[in-house]
């Protein structure tokens, strides 16, 4: 699934309310649009929530017009989108590029024994004798065990293989 957050561009697809005629010239307030089948080109500029973004709107004469609370949707959610209505959705690229990223993370997490390995493909490492080469690292505890709270990054010694934070 992919997150929405600023800066990010989606494509468009808008009601005919917003829509000048075919191939007129340019209308204030409207988005000129030559061919109905090539979606607008869109960046998001505000985040409402993962589902509900304010996008800047470039038409097909590049022009820029702003839209807000536009519903984005994930690209399993497009095929049924109901038609005459403005929503934004990922370009093929970026749904395929998230794809690949949650494959990869959870391939390597599945590939490994070492139960640390999950928390290190986070980029998080957990406490105990599971080290990680890299990443952040918290652990907490209370007073009745005689250990305090540390936050920070984690290195590994490589001749010795011990976990530190630093």
């Amino acid at each position: 699934m992919s997150k929405a957050t600023i800066g990010r561009n989606v494509l468009l697809i808008a009601a005919a309310s917003l829509i000048s005629s075919i191939g007129a010239a340019f209308v204030v307030g409207k988005l000129v649009q030559h061919d109905p089948a090539q979606p607008f080109t869109a960046t998001i500029t505000y985040v409402h929530s993962d589902s509900l973004v304010n996008l800047v709107v470039h038409d097909h004469n590049g022009h820029s017009h702003a839209l807000t609370s536009v519903q984005l949707l994930q690209p399993d959610a497009v095929a049924t989108a109901t038609p005459g209505t403005t929503y934004a959705y990922w370009p093929d690229y970026s749904a395929g590029q998230a794809a690949a990223v949650a494959s990869t993370v959870g391939n390597l997490a599945a590939a490994s024994s070492d139960p640390g390995a999950a928390a290190l493909n986070s980029g998080a490492a957990t406490t105990g004798d599971q080290a990680a080469t890299t990443g952040t690292a918290s652990a907490s505890d209370d007073a009745a065990t005689g250990t305090a709270a540390t936050t920070g990054a984690v290195t590994t010694d490589p001749s010795s293989g011990t976990a530190a934070v630093a």
